[in-house]
């Protein structure tokens, strides 16, 4: 093999690694809107309620799927979205409440 195809080699490669992760990206699926009104307030009801992200989104899981025999949109809740909204002990942020 010549350096000249080896570097053609390795370009193509590159190519593909780009082109796989583009895929990956757009694969995403549609973003829940989770302050919209008829989430927000629940969530931030549950969070400031319980003064902990983990015990909220246990709860949040639990209790609608007790509600529901299929899928929650909460399923999709994670920890680092009410991390980001929250502080530890359960309060808002401060440049959340901006957002709302």
């Amino acid at each position: 093999m010549t350096l000249q195809s080896l570097g053609k080699c390795i370009k193509h490669e590159s190519e593909e690694r780009t082109s796989n992760q583009e895929s990956k990206k757009c694969q995403r699926g549609i973003y829940t809107q989770w302050f919209a009104p008829h989430f927000w307030p629940h969530i931030q009801i549950t969070v400031e309620r319980h003064k902990s992200l983990t015990i909220a989104l246990h709860y949040f899981c639990a209790f609608h799927r007790k509600l529901k025999e299929h899928s929650s949109p909460f399923d999709k809740l994670s920890r680092s979205s009410l991390g980001e909204w929250f502080t530890l002990d359960g309060n808002i942020k401060l440049g959340v409440e901006k957002s709302i």
